[in-house]
């Protein structure tokens, strides 16, 4: 599905396209439950409903069906409200009587297969920046020992397979995306990250653009005052001697302005020839 399809009408008990404390998430926010409590959030297609006992959380999830749902929601604490009979429901018991809760955006913990919902051509010796849009995950941190208990995403994309066989490649993720030329032209979703992707071509004949392996976990990602979600972009050399060559420009790209780092890469950037090897077969 392209990033530029319908959104849904979402879950029931919360308000949707984007009401509630705000159209897109302040990420950092720092919530507060105190034992008895509960309270939902929602990123996208992802509805968490929190409750807080005197040494327990619990934390129910719910999917929308609509992968692309984009807005935002926050009840913390929502009186009246109880844990209902969600599909997903997790227990943490904790010693620590702190209420205090964050909840921060990650990228993907493998790499994303984008596939352009309508690929294009890339002419001979010209170069392009491609707007893409890939899921983010959600995690829970409890406070103040900074204690990860969660880490969910939005919207589990489909497993794929990337490499040159069976035996040598690796298991990633499938995405799909309208792959836009234009900035003005990206849907603000509150449960997506965006990336830029400048691709040059160097070799003597156009090239047809079907697939791009995105190394998510090695991306730093950043945050706007909009609350737009941002990776570092990535530079990609098409054809030439240098064909497969990949790049990773440090901090947000020009196009996020004023953005700030909101989450460090999940593994180190660390050009592998397995990488390499199968972005050399991008254009076939």
């Amino acid at each position: 599905m392209a990033d530029d399809a319908t959104e849904g009408s979402g879950l029931a008990g919360l308000p949707a396209d984007g009401a509630g404390d705000g159209a897109f998430p302040e990420w950092g926010r720092v919530f507060a439950l105190s034992p008895g409590e509960t309270g939902r959030v929602r990123v996208g297609p992802l509805e968490m409903t929190i409750a807080r006992k005197e040494r327990e959380w619990r934390v129910g999830l719910e999917q929308d069906p609509d992968p692309l749902r984009g807005d935002f929601a926050a009840i913390m604490p929502d009186p009246g409200l109880e844990l209902p009979d969600a599909k997903i429901l997790h227990r943490f018991a904790v010693a620590d009587p702190s209420p205090e809760l964050t909840l921060t955006p990650r990228l993907a913990d493998r790499s994303v297969v984008v596939r352009p919902a309508r690929p294009f051509w890339l002419l001979a010796g010209d170069e392009l920046e491609v707007f893409m849009s890939t899921p983010i995950w959600l995690a829970m941190t409890l406070l103040p020992k900074e204690q990860v208990v969660l880490d969910v995403p939005t919207s589990r994309p489909s497993d794929t397979w990337f490499g040159t066989s069976t035996r040598e490649g690796e298991l990633c993720y499938a995405s799909r995306t309208a792959a836009r030329l234009e900035l003005a032209d990206v849907p603000h979703r509150a449960a997506r990250a965006l990336s830029v992707v400048l691709l040059r071509n160097r070799a003597s004949e156009p090239v047809s653009l079907e697939r791009l392996h995105l190394p998510a976990p090695q991306l730093e990602l950043f945050t706007d005052a909009a609350g737009r979600l941002w990776t570092q972009a990535i530079e990609l050399e098409l054809g030439g001697p240098d064909a497969g060559e990949l790049r990773f420009v440090p901090g947000p790209p020009p196009a996020a302005g004023d953005a700030v780092p909101i989450g460090a890469p999940r593994r180190p950037q660390a050009r592998r020839q397995l990488l390499v090897r199968a972005l050399s077969g991008l254009w076939t």
